[in-house]
């Protein structure tokens, strides 16, 4: 199952970039880094408000930062990651390169 694959391939790589260091957990942080051009790229989960989503897309567009919305739950960042959240900034840029090319390869996951 190939979306299941990509699935684990992202819950990995996040789990690799919380344990550098490398990632901002929830809006209000992941607004931070974005609009003070620490984050490479923001993800929201695919249970995150519409509120939220249009509020994260429109940071996203005003600071130039690739914005993904991912198939991930909150519960499943909460259970990886350690803490729950709808947003997740990734500031690592090595960690953000990888994720584009996974969400560029196969959008929508």
């Amino acid at each position: 199952m190939k979306s299941q694959s990509l699935k684990n391939d992202i819950i990995n790589l996040l789990t690799l970039c919380r344990k550098a260091g490398k990632m901002q957990l929830g809006f209000d942080a992941a607004k931070d880094s974005a609009l003070s051009g620490q984050a490479g790229c923001v993800l929201a989960t695919g249970d995150v408000s519409p509120k939220t989503l249009k509020e994260t897309e429109y940071f996203c567009s005003k600071s130039g930062v690739p914005m993904f919305k991912t198939t991930l739950l909150m519960d499943d960042v909460e259970r990886f990651l350690g803490k729950r959240a709808g947003v997740l900034a990734v500031c690592g840029d090595g960690f953000a390169e990888r994720l584009s090319e996974l969400f560029g390869e196969n959008p929508g996951p």
